[in-house]
């Protein structure tokens, strides 16, 4: 029996992130999500959460689970 290449292999995180960037991003994703005046236009902008997760660089459910650790 053949073992793959990744069975053994440790996963490594790509990136830590302190508590301080935690916060930043998810009080950023739910501005975004809750809507936002945009000062050029005057215009209310709101975007869906997969949306503004993309615009933040953070995965939608990474921002989930630390939004809920946060509360």
């Amino acid at each position: 029996m053949e073992i793959p290449d990744n069975a053994n292999s440790h996963t490594t995180r790509i990136k830590e992130r302190n508590i301080g960037e935690i916060l930043d991003k998810v009080l950023t994703w739910r501005k975004y999500y809750n809507g936002y005046t945009d000062p050029k236009t005057g215009e209310l902008i709101k975007m869906s959460l997969d949306e503004v997760a993309e615009k933040v660089g953070v995965p939608k459910k990474s921002l989930d689970d630390y939004l809920m650790q946060v509360r």
